[in-house]
């Protein structure tokens, strides 16, 4: 697809999105989070030791009961106690009800959650100090970047999906009301909320869903993320019944 005109190429991922996606936010019975599986795409790579860019980027996994489910994802440290993800990783569970484990296993504890109402993004509070936080890209990467898609497919073991961005769309091409990043990093169910980072470790990304069909990485652009994050318009008076609209539950 790289040697097709724009007009074309665009036209052929909007086709694509509009044949629907996944959330990654998986909904399982009782997940194996402990384990590692060779099933997992060929094309990220298993991280069984600590990951190189583990100065700059601390990587969690989560496991929670909302809404008589078990949804798992992915996160990232925003802050010493602050843990960014994706709404419907956490949509309504209450903080008792969200597990949190570092790449190593070592438990996290959560004492609050609060999501956007109007992106997917969430963010979880923990009493514990994370010990590196994340540096967030001022801007969004141009078509053609390498990337990584980090975070723990189907609540196994950490892995690393390499790709490049593809472009970057309105938000109106799925009525989500805020842009999207394509992306060709191979992400599965449990990648959600999980950074997508450029070869120097900066977050450019937050993966939240993958096409049927193609399997395009989608993630939220860098610059909706700032602005989300800066206008701190969040809420934690969530229910079951008043979930905000795109949550999977």
């Amino acid at each position: 697809m790289s040697g097709l005109p724009r007009r074309r190429h665009r036209s052929l991922a909007v086709a694509a999105l509009l044949g629907g996606i996944l959330l990654l936010g998986a909904c399982v019975a009782d997940p194996p989070v402990g384990s590692v599986s060779d099933e997992i795409s060929p094309q990220s790579t298993l991280v069984a030791e600590r990951p190189a860019y583990h100065d700059k980027l601390v990587v969690v996994r989560f496991r929670v009961t909302q809404c008589g489910l078990v949804i798992v994802g992915s996160g990232f440290a925003i802050g010493p106690h602050t843990i960014l993800t994706n709404r419907h990783v956490v949509a309504a569970a209450p903080a008792a009800d969200i597990q949190v484990e570092t790449w190593d296993s070592r438990p996290l504890h959560v004492v609050r959650a609060k999501v956007s109402p109007d992106v997917d993004l969430a963010e979880v509070t923990v009493s514990e100090t994370l010990p590196d936080v994340a540096t967030l890209a001022a801007d969004d990467p141009p078509g053609k970047t390498p990337v990584v898609a980090v975070g723990y497919p189907l609540a196994k073991a950490l892995r690393l999906a390499p790709g490049k961005t593809i472009e970057l769309l309105d938000g109106d091409v799925l009525d989500t009301g805020f842009r999207i990043l394509l992306t060709s990093a191979s992400v599965k169910p449990g990648n959600s909320g999980g950074p997508l980072i450029d070869g120097t470790g900066t977050v450019v990304g937050v993966v939240f869903a993958l096409t049927i069909g193609d399997e395009t990485g989608l993630a939220i652009p860098i610059t909706v993320v700032h602005k989300t994050l800066d206008d701190g318009d969040f809420i934690t008076n969530y229910t079951c019944g008043n979930v905000p609209p795109g949550v999977l539950i």
